[in-house]
């Protein structure tokens, strides 16, 4: 409870340093924007929700058969990051079509931009999905510093890009900085938890009932 409180703390410096280094302009716009497919690619993932759903299936593994629990870890880790590059491959090529279908208002500089933001901030969906289930594991054996950290790393990233990278590559610098709060805030935190308590393996098994 305190790390999301403090987090919507880091999340309202986040906006205030954004309005101060881009302000009520276009290419605010186009940072919000820029974050439409990667949360559609979210939900189409089930995101939060499939990590919620493995939790109880993970949980009830371990209790009789640890080395299926591996499997099980191993295989949605495998399968679901395989479907979030795939995805994430397609909306990156189909990116300039799908922002001139959402916004079709855009002038081209704004759509241009769009696009370009998209297309950096679109990677940070895997790290989300992958880094979701290693939480999960985590969540499994009552290790909950991963997950109260991830949201904090996140949004201080977010921040460190505004307001490091903002004055030479503008509104970029905030992308950027979504892209590295993610790599290692979501995923990078669990997984070196996770390391050191899980087997973690990956394999592809789609059929696997």
């Amino acid at each position: 409870a305190a790390s999301v409180l403090l987090s919507r703390l880091i999340g309202f410096v986040r906006e205030g340093l954004l309005a101060y280094q881009v302000g009520a302009s276009g290419a605010a716009d186009a940072y919000y924007a820029a974050f439409q497919l990667p949360d559609l690619l979210n939900y189409f993932l089930a995101g939060g929700a499939l990590s919620t759903a493995f939790l109880p299936l993970y949980a009830r593994l371990r209790a009789g058969d640890e080395a299926g629990a591996e499997r099980l870890l191993a295989i949605v880790l495998g399968t679901l990051g395989c479907l979030a590059v795939l995805a994430t491959a397609a909306l990156w090529i189909a990116a300039d079509w799908l922002v001139a279908l959402q916004f079709p208002d855009f002038d081209p500089a704004k759509r241009e931009l769009t696009v370009q933001l998209t297309r950096i901030v679109l990677p940070a969906q895997i790290f989300f999905v992958v880094g979701g289930v290693l939480q999960a594991s985590l969540l499994a054996r009552g290790r909950f510093a991963a997950a109260a950290l991830a949201p904090l790393v996140y949004n201080g990233c977010i921040v460190l890009g505004g307001f490091l990278l903002a004055p030479s590559l503008g509104v970029a610098g905030f992308s950027w900085g979504a892209l590295a709060g993610a790599v290692l805030g979501p995923f990078a935190i669990p997984w070196l938890d996770a390391r050191r308590r899980v087997r973690i393996g990956v394999r592809v098994g789609p059929r696997y009932p």
